[in-house]
């Protein structure tokens, strides 16, 4: 089953196939939970955003087109989600961005071990923090999560090049955070 393509796994969950559904959340669980959490920064929020995204995606997998590359539609549904929860909790995000105690780390690593892996990540994250929420979200998407900007453009539903105007941008401001002197 885990060497099924993508394809035939929509094919058969769009038949109602709950073990080929299991499949493609098994294959993207990760990846769903890291977009997740680039945009909520919190550790529970964003599993609970990819679990809910999950069960919609699964309501909604009988309109998905398998011509269509599944990854990015995931991953809207996913974004979408954790854009929902964030825009919710607006008072969380004034107290605690950046702001986590310790976590418990996967073996897998998880965003949260970037966050406590060494002084020079804290900085760089304390310096991302400064930034937008929309600026936040490009660079990790992109850094954190390696996303083409295909990719994030697709998950973010938005041009590709406003991604790079977007991410242009937000390095630049960046580079001022980390070394103001340049």
């Amino acid at each position: 089953m885990e060497s099924s393509s993508d394809d035939e796994l929509i094919a058969r969950a769009q038949r109602g196939d709950n073990v080929a559904y299991d499949a493609l959340v098994r294959r993207y669980q990760e990846l769903a939970f890291r977009t997740a959490w680039v945009i909520l920064l919190h550790e529970q929020d964003a599993q609970d955003a990819t679990q809910m995204a999950f069960l919609k995606a699964w309501k909604a997998i009988g309109t998905f087109r398998v011509s269509d590359p599944f990854r990015p539609w995931l991953l809207r549904v996913v974004a979408n989600e954790a854009k929902n929860r964030r825009a919710s909790r607006w008072r969380w995000w004034q107290t605690h961005v950046f702001g986590m105690e310790s976590t418990e780390i996967s073996p897998g690593g998880t965003p949260d071990q970037l966050v406590g892996r060494s002084e020079t990540s804290a900085a760089l994250l304390d310096a991302i923090s400064t930034l937008s929420v929309n600026d936040q979200q490009i660079v990790l998407m992109r850094y954190a999560l390696d996303l083409s900007e295909a990719e994030i453009a697709a998950t973010l539903a938005i041009p590709r090049g406003t991604v790079k105007s977007r991410l242009h941008r937000a390095l630049a401001r960046l580079r001022e955070v980390v070394d103001p002197n340049e």
